[in-house]
């Protein structure tokens, strides 16, 4: 199973899951990943390796396993 994590100020955490042998929902999830790069949210892949940080990405893989993303910073 896969995951994208989404923080956002309207939606709080939403959670976006697939299954990578489903390729309705592979589509669905690589669309809502693309989307959320199109709006200016960082993407991370998640590692599960103690002390080693999130590398951030700009390609979907149906393979990985966690992805965060975060809204683009607002500054003034």
């Amino acid at each position: 199973m896969g995951l994208i994590k989404v923080m956002t100020p309207e939606d709080g955490d939403k959670h976006i899951v697939w299954d990578p042998s489903d390729e309705d929902g592979v589509k669905k999830a690589k669309k809502a990943f693309d989307k959320l790069s199109k709006k200016g949210h960082r993407i991370f892949k998640v590692s599960r390796k103690p002390q080693r940080t999130g590398s951030p990405v700009t390609e979907f893989d149906k393979d990985e396993h966690e992805y965060i993303a975060l809204p683009p910073m607002a500054g003034g």
